[in-house]
């Protein structure tokens, strides 16, 4: 949690793309550290006091999931349960020991609040079907998510203990490429410029704000002609958030992550003019991040990286 971790010194001096600023190239980085800075987050929480907290809140079921399970839950096997119950019966709906676990996700991943699972929890499960069904079901009247996206939040928000930022969540399952989970990162990355300590309300006429910042940044990103999900915008949020108040440390899990973003640019070199791949990889990363590029191209066992710093190297000496 914040404040329980020492701050890396060497984040002081990074500067992590704007939401505004960000290109595909920073966005596949950053999705690219997620798994490692959710290992760090699993590693820093401690599972006895997470045990505690769960067995006072009266909720022993979740409680033995890890955070890689439950991430597993969230952004994997509930999806994927949804689709096919759309595909046999042509209704999408969540029963209620999804929900419980999609609740278990949040406050795992975010802030902790002990009443929450058991007001979830009173919930009946007949009601908790009906109710996402329904909500669902309007969602998918339109193909403008933009026109239904407001009333299934309503719906959902009916359910005790969800509210807008949770019912977020429930239809962001259901729609993973549209529709956003109103996280505190996100929100703080999109709508206050990376804000970390920003006040959030969490109503609706915030998640609106969200819902239209996120469309607007994922039609400019689609341009590249790479398909940006909602999801993929979440991570990177969650990514940049939690290095951004110190909960983790960048420097264990850099030099994974620019080898990725690095491979994915030369892939593209065929369309690209001679010597631009380090310099753009260079460009669309953090300043001690280029760093960890120029030292993992030389790492590398082919000639491909090292004529790529030649190259690089030329061009600085000219001025380009």
């Amino acid at each position: 949690m914040p404040g329980t971790s020492t701050v890396n010194p060497l984040l002081s001096n990074t500067t992590w793309p704007t939401a505004e600023s960000l290109t595909t190239t920073a966005l596949q980085h950053a999705c690219s550290l997620y798994p490692l800075v959710l290992s760090q987050v699993q590693n820093n929480k401690s599972t006895s006091s997470r045990k505690r907290k769960f067995e006072s809140s009266g909720d022993q079921t979740s409680s033995k999931l890890s955070l890689s399970k439950l991430d597993q839950m969230r952004y994997v096997d509930i999806p994927e349960v949804l689709r096919s119950r759309k595909q046999d019966t042509g209704r999408a709906w969540l029963e209620k020991s999804e929900v419980e676990v999609l609740v278990e996700w949040k406050l795992a991943h975010g802030k902790y609040r002990p009443t929450l699972p058991a007001l979830v929890a009173s919930n009946p499960a007949d009601l908790v079907k009906d109710t996402t069904q329904t909500a669902f079901t309007h969602y998918d009247s339109s193909d403008s998510r933009l026109s239904t996206h407001k009333r299934s939040i309503e719906l959902l928000s009916s359910l005790k203990g969800i509210g807008p930022a949770t019912a977020a969540l429930l239809l962001s399952v259901h729609d993973q490429v549209t529709a956003p989970f109103f996280s505190d990162e996100l929100f703080r990355w999109v709508c206050c410029d990376g804000d970390w300590k920003a006040s959030i309300k969490y109503n609706k006429k915030e998640y609106e704000i969200l819902w239209d910042e996120v469309d607007k940044l994922r039609v400019k990103l689609d341009k590249s002609g790479e398909i940006t999900t909602a999801v993929d915008l979440e991570k990177a949020a969650w990514v940049y958030g939690k290095v951004g108040i110190g909960e983790v440390e960048i420097d264990k899990s850099v030099s994974q992550g620019t080898e990725v973003a690095l491979s994915a640019l030369r892939e593209e070199k065929a369309t690209k003019r001679p010597g631009s791949e380090l310099q753009e990889a260079e460009a669309d990363m953090p300043p001690y991040p280029r760093k960890r590029v120029r030292d993992q191209a030389a790492a590398v066992g082919s000639a491909e990286p090292e004529r790529q710093r030649t190259r690089a190297q030329r061009l600085k000496r000219r001025g380009g």
